[in-house]
């Protein structure tokens, strides 16, 4: 998934949008109803290493 930054208003909606699919994608890859965003950060940064 390919994410352009931009200035403002646009980059907070996006940055939203990103965190919403990435729990999204975690919580049906981990079958869990609700994930903080503590689990969001340690996923994100297996998946960065």
């Amino acid at each position: 998934m390919e994410v352009f930054l931009r200035g403002g208003r646009a980059a907070a909606e996006e940055r939203a949008l990103l965190r919403e699919y990435t729990r999204m994608e975690i919580r049906r890859f981990l079958a869990v109803d609700k994930v903080d965003e503590e689990t969001v950060c340690k996923v994100k940064q297996l998946l960065c290493q």
